[in-house]
């Protein structure tokens, strides 16, 4: 895991979301993608992107997320450290 800033985390988000899902270029929604997955411990990055009702609070429009919100929803997971 490469440990992506919380700005580095946004612009892979931003630029999902300025290309479009199913609408533009596959291989940069692939990348992005991928180096979310590899960059944070969060384990459903492409289930924000693509059934984000799941992960939202009370207030927040799934359909309408921003990058810095879809970044604080990624960001806020941490894994379960096991004891020694």
């Amino acid at each position: 895991m490469s440990g992506l800033t919380r700005e580095e985390v946004v612009a892979a988000f931003r630029e999902i979301i300025d290309v479009g899902i199913g609408a533009g270029d596959e291989d940069l929604l692939e990348r992005n993608i991928t180096l979310l997955e590899r960059g944070i411990p969060c384990p459903y990055v492409s289930d924000l992107l693509f059934w984000p009702d799941k992960y939202v609070e009370a207030g927040d429009d799934p359909n309408d997320l921003s990058p810095e919100r879809l970044a604080e929803l990624a960001m806020r997971h941490r894994p379960i450290e096991m004891g020694p």
